[in-house]
């Protein structure tokens, strides 16, 4: 991502980029001690009960539309996530430059340098990411956690949407510190201590670790196409949900599996 950004705008300092993510990433992390207050008052001092939106379709398609999005690629990677997440960046950056002009002279995106340079992207990128994606200002295929990571509530799944895009930003930094210092590319040196914790976890049998940490994600696939069927089978009712068998839990709710192809491919 920084490669595609340096060919874009090849004078930018990447903590102007990365630090409003993270900021918007870690808003719960950041809010956490007013929340602390808050639970606390709450719980002394009741005096209302405050109505929970819920809905268990939107719940449940939502959880089956991030895993999709947390499908490995090679070489440790998530190409449908990661993809978004470039184009969200390339508009932020656009925004920014934006910001600082006067009304008049601010430019659409579709004259602005993600397309005057978009020439400069790797081949390989350009073939992952069509101009026409990255200019695409509705985001009308990106996933859920884009749009809710974005907002300030702190629903479950505008948490969940938060956690799971620093938890990418996480693990990328994990793997690019790790290769820097001269760790295999597979993480060989590290299995000695993630494995310990798949089974401890409970994601795998201690005789049964897999061979690379994305092997997980074939599991994990059924697990999810299980979970998308039998929710279809009792046409969402809850109950009839939880009750019947391969439902795809447990692993569906593992979102650990994740981590470990993330930072361990």
């Amino acid at each position: 991502m920084k490669d595609a950004l340096d060919s874009i705008w090849p004078n930018r300092q990447p903590v102007s980029i990365v630090v409003p993510l993270i900021d918007a990433w870690a808003f719960d992390l950041n809010i956490a001690t007013r929340h602390h207050e808050q639970r606390n008052i709450s719980s002394y001092t009741p005096h209302d009960l405050n109505e929970i939106p819920c809905s268990f379709q939107d719940e449940m398609d939502f959880l089956s539309e991030t895993w999709n999005a947390l499908e490995p690629s090679t070489p440790s990677g998530f190409t449908q996530l990661d993809n978004h997440m470039l184009r969200r960046m390339f508009q932020m950056v656009h925004q920014q430059d934006n910001s600082v002009l006067d009304l008049a002279d601010r430019v659409p995106l579709a004259n602005s340098s993600v397309v005057t340079r978009y020439s400069e992207l790797e081949p390989t990128l350009q073939q992952a990411v069509p101009q026409s994606f990255l200019l695409d200002e509705a985001g009308a295929s990106e996933p859920q956690i884009f749009q809710l990571a974005s907002t300030d509530g702190s629903t479950p799944r505008a948490m969940i949407s938060r956690a799971v895009l620093l938890l990418r930003a996480a693990t990328a930094l994990n793997v690019l510190t790790l290769n820097e210092a001269g760790f295999s590319q597979d993480g060989t040196e590290i299995r000695p201590w993630i494995d310990p914790l798949l089974v401890h976890r409970g994601i795998v049998a201690a005789d049964a670790l897999p061979d690379r940490m994305a092997d997980l994600w074939d599991s994990t696939k059924f697990a999810v196409e299980d979970f998308q069927a039998s929710l279809n089978d009792c046409s969402y009712e809850p109950h009839a949900f939880f009750t019947a068998n391969l439902n795809g839990t447990p692993d569906v709710t593992q979102l650990e599996r994740a981590a470990m192809w993330g930072i361990c491919p």
